[in-house]
């Protein structure tokens, strides 16, 4: 589980810093950890999590956000929302780069051929 590997040690680097905004990390890692922690206890009995799952796990909490400034955007709450915009900033950096559309394109095109 590297990527849980990689929070881990990414939790206890926030923790020791005194940088502004590493509490917002901090309580984002911490956020992270816990969906994980709840996808293995939901599936206990079925194996261990695979990195597949946690990326699957780290994918809803960015959708999950996206959600919450839209409605926290609606509600005028830009506090929450600004928040919630931070926190989107950082879970994507567990979470393997996404291809463009247009790479897509390419390598459908290359396969096709």
């Amino acid at each position: 589980m590297d990527i849980l590997k990689k929070i881990n040690e990414d939790l206890v680097t926030s923790m020791k810093s005194k940088e502004d905004g590493s509490e917002l990390r901090t309580s984002t890692l911490r956020m992270m950890k816990s969906s994980i922690k709840n996808a293995e206890i939901a599936k206990r009995g079925k194996g261990e999590l695979t990195e597949e799952d946690i990326m699957d796990v780290l994918s809803t909490l960015v959708k999950q956000s996206k959600e919450s400034v839209e409605q926290h955007s609606k509600e005028n709450r830009n506090d929450l929302a600004e928040k919630d915009n931070k926190e989107i900033k950082i879970i994507p950096h567990y979470l393997p780069e996404q291809p463009y559309s247009e790479q897509v394109d390419e390598t459908i095109k290359s396969k096709c051929q």
